[in-house]
């Protein structure tokens, strides 16, 4: 196993425990607006009272669509096969330019693995675009930088 494909190991793990984290998070903020809206019930009745309760409920959907996104997220994630190494810029692969490493799974920013900054981002993220299907060597413009692939695990 390559230096690049044990990090690919290590990044799709830290991956896997960021989202987690985040869906243990978002279940207990909507579990705080339950806990809101129970107490709440109990309050009086009025206008202050109404607001109150429907800005709970806003709350609520919003943080229900976040957990939905979420799980949708852990759900693509786990398609992926960290050991499979890649030989092109597809899903799945980690790619080490001249500008730096990005992991093509799903959109979650900048993490720091091994002391390394990686770039976690999608398939359909327009630095990808300029990329796909391409292989060790290939050169791309983005923003104005060209970028080579140097590595690809």
């Amino acid at each position: 196993m390559t230096p690049y494909q044990e990090l690919k190991q290590h990044v799709h793990q830290h991956c896997q425990e960021v989202i987690q984290n985040k869906i243990a998070t978002a279940k207990a903020g909507i579990g705080e607006v339950l806990e809101f809206l129970h107490n709440d019930s109990k309050s009086s009745a009025g206008d202050k009272h109404e607001t109150s309760r429907a800005m709970a409920h806003l709350e609520m959907e919003n943080r229900q669509m976040a957990l939905q996104n979420l799980m949708k997220m852990h759900a693509v994630l786990n398609q992926f096969d960290p050991a499979k190494p890649q030989q092109q810029v597809v899903p799945g692969a980690l790619l080490v330019t001249n500008h730096g490493i990005f992991y093509i799974t799903i959109s979650l920013g900048k993490l720091i693995v091994n002391q390394q900054e990686v770039l976690v981002i999608s398939y359909q993220a327009p630095i990808i675009s300029a990329l796909k299907n391409t292989s060790i060597g290939s050169t791309a413009t983005f923003n104005g930088n060209r970028y080579k692939i140097m590595r690809i695990a």
